[in-house]
């Protein structure tokens, strides 16, 4: 599970998962929620990156 803090303003969390190589493995986007569950298993011996790109309500983006 991956988990993230709610940001005021926000109107969108959109989460990126890749794995060392940068190769998109998931993705997940949400107005409300601040955490998501994988649907792929990942392999314990590998790498693998995530990052939330916050749309907030006047069309800004922060990236985390």
């Amino acid at each position: 599970m991956l988990k993230w803090k709610k940001v005021p303003n926000a109107s969108k969390y959109h989460l990126y998962v890749s794995d060392e190589d940068e190769i998109l493995l998931d993705e997940y986007e949400t107005e409300q929620e601040t955490s998501y569950v994988l649907k792929k298993p990942l392999d314990p011996q590998k790498i693998y990156k995530w990052k939330v790109v916050i749309t907030l309500e006047n069309g800004n983006t922060i990236m985390g």
